[in-house]
C-alpha cells in the first residue's frame, strides 16, 4: 500500500493506491524445428502452459520469412495457445507471446521455432516411350525434372537383366534389355517431397530366329535368315554337335543371301543334314549414336536338303 497526503494551510487530504507486483511469465516454450514439403501443411505448433504473471493469459503467433528481416503476425487463427501454419512455400520463422495483468503489463517472448520448407520437384519425366532398332539392347534414358532433388531409375518389368552406368543420372545409358518392353521408372526426391514417378517403355522388336534351313533354291528357307542383324555390328558362328566350326561371319545379314549361309562350311563344301548350333555375338549398332554394348544369342539350327 502507498499513501499520499495533500496539506494546504489547515487543509489536509490523504490518497491510498495499491500496487501490485506481479511474478515474470516463466514456461513460454514451443515445440521443435521441423522440416515440411512446400505441398504439405506443417505440424501445429504447441506451447506448453505459462505460469507467472497474473494467472489469465493471452497469446499472440508472430512469423518471420527467411528473407525477411521483420516479425509479422502470423496468418490464421494466431491468438490461441498453440498454432497451426498453413502450407508454406520457403522456410520461416515462428515465436510465441504471452501476455498477463492489466494492460499487458507483463510478457514473454518464446524462442523461435523454424519450419524448414523443402520444394516440391516439378514437370518429372522418363521421356517418351521408344520402339529401338533390332538387337539394340542398349539405349540412352531420358529422365529429367526441374527444381532441386535427387532422382534414381528403377527396372519395372521385361525379360532382360537391365544395367544401368548410373541410375542416379536421369540421362544415364542402360544396357542389357531385353527382347520385348522394358520397363523403367524415374522417381524424383527433394528430401521430405516425393514426386510422383513416371515410367517410360523401352521395347526391342521380338524377332525370332529360324530354327530350320532348307538349301534346296525353292525360295523358301534357302539360307540361314535372321532378320534386323544390318543394324547391328556382329559375329556369327556355326559349329556341329562336335563343337567344330563349320561357318564364321563378321557382319552376317539377313539382306544378303549371297553371303548367307545355306549348309556349306569353310571350304565351300556342303556340310551333312542335321542339327547345328549358332553363337551369335553383337558388338553394338551401326548408329553410332546408340551406346556401346555387346550380347550374345545362341540357339540351333536343323539343316535339310
Amino acid at each position: 500500500m502507498v499513501q499520499r497526503t495533500v496539506a494546504s494551510g489547515v487543509c489536509a487530504e490523504n490518497s491510498t493506491f495499491r500496487i501490485t507486483v506481479l511474478p515474470l511469465i516463466t514456461g513460454n516454450t514451443v515445440t521443435a524445428d521441423q522440416t515440411v514439403c512446400n505441398t504439405t501443411p506443417p505440424s501445429s505448433l504447441t506451447g506448453n502452459s505459462p505460469g507467472g504473471g497474473d494467472g489469465s493469459y493471452r497469446y499472440l503467433w508472430e512469423k518471420k520469412d527467411a528473407s525477411s528481416p521483420d516479425w509479422v503476425n502470423a496468418e490464421g487463427t494466431n491468438t490461441t495457445s498453440n498454432y497451426q501454419p498453413p502450407s508454406l512455400d520457403g522456410t520461416t520463422q515462428f515465436r510465441r507471446n504471452v501476455y498477463s495483468g492489466e494492460n499487458n503489463c507483463c510478457s514473454s517472448l518464446s524462442g523461435v521455432v523454424t519450419v524448414n520448407v523443402d520444394i516440391m520437384p516439378l514437370n518429372i519425366t522418363a521421356g517418351p516411350d521408344r520402339e529401338l532398332l533390332p538387337y539394340q539392347f542398349a539405349a540412352n534414358l531420358e529422365g529429367s525434372f526441374e527444381g532441386s532433388g535427387t532422382s534414381v531409375w528403377t527396372y519395372i518389368t521385361g525379360d532382360g537383366d537391365p544395367v544401368f552406368e548410373d541410375a542416379s543420372v536421369g540421362n544415364t545409358v542402360v544396357r542389357q534389355l531385353g527382347f520385348g518392353q522394358n520397363v523403367f521408372e524415374y522417381s524424383v526426391r527433394n528430401n521430405t517431397c516425393i514426386a510422383a514417378p513416371d515410367e517410360v517403355i523401352l521395347s526391342v522388336p521380338d524377332l525370332t530366329i529360324p530354327q530350320g534351313v532348307t538349301p534346296n533354291n525353292d525360295g523358301i528357307n534357302d539360307y540361314f535368315n535372321i532378320e534386323g542383324l544390318e543394324f547391328t555390328r556382329n559375329e556369327l558362328v556355326i559349329v556341329n554337335t562336335g563343337g567344330a566350326v563349320i561357318y564364321r561371319a563378321d557382319d552376317y545379314r539377313s539382306d544378303d543371301p549371297v553371303n548367307a549361309w545355306t549348309g556349306l562350311d569353310l571350304h565351300g563344301s556342303e556340310v551333312p543334314e542335321g542339327t547345328y548350333y549358332y553363337l551369335l555375338t553383337i558388338n553394338g549398332a551401326v548408329d553410332l549414336t546408340v551406346p556401346d554394348y555387346v550380347a550374345h544369342i545362341s540357339g540351333f539350327v536343323v539343316l535339310r536338303r
